[in-house]
C-alpha cells in the first residue's frame, strides 16, 4: 500500500508516493554476522587527518556524509575521499540544517522552514557533490540527524536513502576518549556507527584505535553499507 505525501513547493501542489516502510529513516542493517557500520560526518570545514589514515590503515570503509559548507572549503579532499573505493559520500545538506518544514531549533541549528527549503537543503548539496566529485550520492543524513515526516519524503523524492545512526559514541564531538571506547563497545550486529570527521582537536581517532582489538576480538568487521542496500531497516 502507498501513503501520498502533498508537498507545497514552489506554489504547486506536489504529490510524492513513498511506501510504509520507505517513510522511515533507516537507522541499522538487518544482518546476522558480526557486521557494523561506520559513517562520519563532516559538518564544517575542519577535517581529522588522524582519524582518515587510521581507517586507511586498518581497511575500514565508512560513508561520509558532507555538508556544502565542508565541501566549499576541502573541494580537493572531497575529491580525493570520492576516489578512494573504502569511502563512499553521503549527502549532509547544504546548509547543514534539521529537515523539517517549521524550522525548529535541534542542538542550536535552526531547521528549514518550507517544503520548498528543506527540498532546497537536499537538492542542492546533491548538485554541489556531483559536479566537485563527478560522484552522486545515494545516502542522505540531515544536519543533527533530524527529519520531520515531510523532510522523510522529501528525501525519498530525490531517490537518496534517509540514514541515521544507532550509536555515536563521541557525543558530537564532546566525549572523552574513555567515553567514546565504551560507547564503540556497546556495538551489536547491524549497528550504523556515527564518528564525526570534522573535529580533529578532539580523540575520535585515538577512541577508536583503542576499541578495535577488543572489537575485532568480539569477531566484528566493518561492512560496506552500499553491499547492504536490501538489508537497510529502522
Amino acid at each position: 500500500m502507498k501513503n501520498l505525501f502533498i508537498l507545497l513547493i514552489a506554489g504547486a501542489f506536489l504529490w510524492v508516493p513513498v511506501s510504509v516502510e520507505a517513510q522511515l529513516v533507516k537507522n541499522r542493517v538487518g544482518v546476522d554476522q558480526n557486521k557494523l557500520f561506520l559513517t562520519l560526518d563532516a559538518c564544517v570545514d575542519g577535517y581529522d587527518s588522524e582519524l582518515l589514515e587510521l581507517l586507511e590503515k586498518q581497511r575500514i570503509p565508512a560513508v561520509i556524509f558532507v555538508s556544502g559548507n565542508w565541501l566549499k572549503s576541502n573541494p580537493q579532499l572531497a575529491k580525493q575521499l570520492s576516489e578512494n573505493p573504502l569511502f563512499t559520500l553521503g549527502n549532509h545538506g547544504y546548509h547543514h540544517r534539521p529537515l523539517t518544514v517549521d524550522a525548529p531549533v535541534v542542538y542550536g541549528i535552526r531547521g528549514t522552514g518550507s517544503p520548498e527549503e528543506a527540498r532546497q537543503e537536499v537538492v542542492k548539496n546533491q548538485q554541489l557533490i556531483t559536479r566537485l566529485t563527478g560522484a552522486e550520492p545515494e545516502f542522505f543524513r540531515a544536519g543533527t540527524g533530524y527529519y520531520d515526516d515531510t523532510g522523510v519524503a522529501i528525501v525519498y523524492q530525490q531517490d537518496l536513502i534517509p540514514v541515521n545512526f544507532t550509536v555515536t559514541p563521541d557525543f558530537g564531538g564532546t566525549a572523552s576518549e574513555t567515553v567514546i571506547v565504551e560507547q564503540l563497545l556497546t556495538a551489536r550486529p547491524g549497528d550504523i556507527i556515527l564518528l564525526h570527521m570534522h573535529l580533529p582537536a578532539t580523540p575520535i581517532a585515538s577512541g577508536l584505535r583503542r576499541a578495535l582489538p577488543e572489537l575485532r576480538q568480539r569477531q566484528f568487521e566493518f561492512g560496506r553499507l552500499l553491499d547492504y542496500l536490501d538489508k537497510l531497516t529502522n
